[in-house]
């Protein structure tokens, strides 16, 4: 009899999850570079332009959206039509059958380190997470178990709940393996002040 060894994540597993990591990483990045010019920026054009970086925790998809006006709202987000008037589409997706973002109970499981260790990061934290696993998604209707991290030219970035002076965090959680079950967590963790995203995998 052959027996069925534990697995980690497949290739496409890996490849979603880099996919998001580089939306993230590229949106804070990129608000990181423009602090040195950002007064300029601003003085020059008036421009409120954002770009947001939405999930669903429900229908494990994401997007992330150019908000030209600054008006990006989530309790009125469609998820059908994701960029009206206003609002330009830069990426989309679904994570593949068996990975998902809220299938952890208890996110990364402890606290992160600087400069993220006030980001809450698993079910005990302070403050408490919103959504298993979203710190910032939505609990009631509409757009139950949605969260947007929005990365402001200034540098920072804003989340549609949760402290703004600290940061928030999600979870993209891989299918059970092996006899215990337990399945490997990876967390995507924002700074507010700064915008700037890290990733954390539980077990390594």
């Amino acid at each position: 009899m052959s027996r069925r060894l534990p697995r980690g994540f497949t290739l496409i597993e890996i490849a979603i999850a880099l996919a998001i990591m580089a939306v993230i990483a590229a949106m804070g990045l990129g608000a990181l570079s423009r602090l040195k010019d950002r007064g300029n920026f601003a003085s020059a054009t008036g421009d409120l332009i954002t770009t947001v970086f939405v999930i669903d925790t429900v229908g494990a998809r994401f997007w992330g959206i150019e908000d030209v006006n600054g008006a990006f709202d989530i309790t009125t987000f469609n998820a059908s039509n994701p960029a009206p008037a206003g609002f330009n589409l830069l990426v989309s997706g679904t994570l593949p059958n068996g990975v998902t973002f809220n299938g952890a109970t208890n996110g990364y499981g402890a606290a992160l380190p600087q400069p993220y260790v006030g980001v809450p990061s698993y079910s005990g934290s302070s403050p408490a997470p919103n959504f298993a696993y979203c710190s910032f998604c939505r609990t009631t209707t509409p757009n139950l178990g949605f969260g947007a991290i929005s990365f402001d030219t200034s540098g920072g970035a804003r989340f549609n709940a949760g402290p703004a002076a600290v940061g928030q965090s999600f979870s993209v959680v891989g299918q059970s393996q092996g006899a215990t079950g337990a399945q490997t967590v990876m967390t995507y963790a924002v700074v507010g002040p700064t915008g700037t995203a890290d990733t954390f995998q539980n077990p390594p």
